[in-house]
This record gives structure tokens, sequence and C-alpha cells, in this order.
């Protein structure tokens, strides 16, 4: 299945180009996702298009990163993705793990507070409940950020929080299909 353009209200959600290196490389550094160097990005960049091809040919869910564009400019602000997900929503033995579907943002500093990043989850939420007829999604944070989890609050996610996972996931939000 082919990456969608979503068209939103004041955005768009479209799959990554190889011209958006410098925004992506920026935006890496920016939010601390990581500090590896301007080539691990490219590579990353060049991975994450070949895996929307190589999904599309195995009729297999579009997952990856997507780029997170205004619509007014074409100035990408960010992020939003859906990701496999190993955290287990539900108290299960530690051995066994039930895989889910992680839907994942992150917005330019620059460009924080102004509802993208909910915007853009939800948009891509909808669209992989509905299209993709999945039973729920996840996200999860740490518990110092805020933003995060005021998106997870927005988007109608039930939200908990676990001291035994990993610190990435410890406040988790689940977004159940209608």
């Amino acid at each position: 299945m082919r990456v969608p353009v979503l068209s939103l209200e004041r955005l768009w959600v479209r799959p990554l180009e190889s011209s958006d290196l410098d925004v992506v490389d920026a935006l890496f550094r920016e939010l601390e996702l990581d500090d590896r160097p301007r080539a691990a990005h490219e590579r990353w960049l060049a991975w994450t298009r070949l895996a929307y091809e190589q999904l599309d040919q195995l009729d297999q869910p579009p997952y990856g990163d997507r780029a997170v564009a205004l619509r007014s400019t074409g100035e990408v602000v960010g992020l939003v993705g859906l990701v496999p997900s190993l955290v287990p929503v539900a108290k299960v033995p530690a051995a066994r793990h039930a895989p889910e579907v992680g839907l994942f943002y992150a917005i330019r500093p620059s460009a924080q507070g102004r509802g993208y990043a909910t915007e853009a989850a939800r948009g891509l939420g909808e669209w992989a409940l509905t299209t993709l007829q999945l039973c729920r999604l996840v996200a999860t944070t740490t518990p110092d950020n805020a933003a995060s989890r005021r998106v997870m609050d927005h988007l109608g996610m039930r939200v908990s929080e676990e001291p035994a996972r990993p610190r990435w996931a410890r406040v988790m939000g689940v977004w159940d299909a209608p």
C-alpha cells in the first residue's frame, strides 16, 4: 500500500523526499532525537524512502515517518509516522509482548504550540484506523514530556503511566478504533 498524501486543515502529511534532508537533519538535532552525523540522517532518509517502496510491493502497511508540511508555504515543520512497537499495553508476562502499531509525532521547536502535532497525528491516526482497519494505535513518551502528553489527551487516547516500562515509554496513550 502506497504512503498517502493527507490534506488536512493547515497541513500536508506526505512521504519524505530526498530534498527533505536538511530539514530532517535539523529536526533531529533541535529535538535531540539523536546527534549522529548528517551522513547517518542521509542513510536513514534513503532507507525510509526505500521502505515505502518495499512495503508497497509486499502489500504491507506503510510504516515509517512522513513529513508534516504547512499547506500555506510547503515548509516542513515536523514528522509523523507509524512504527512497530513492542511495548506491552496491558500487564502481560515480561517474556511476551504483543506487537502494536505506534503513532509517532515530532514538531520543530519553532513551530510547537500551534496544534500541528495534534492535527498531523489525528489525520494519520484516523487514516490508519479506518483505511488500514487497525484495532488501535499506541503512543509513548517520557514522564517529563508534557507537550506529547497533551497531544495524547487532545487525541482522546487513554493515557497511563507505568514506572516499570522503559523511560521512553513510561507514559502510554492508547487510541482504540471506533
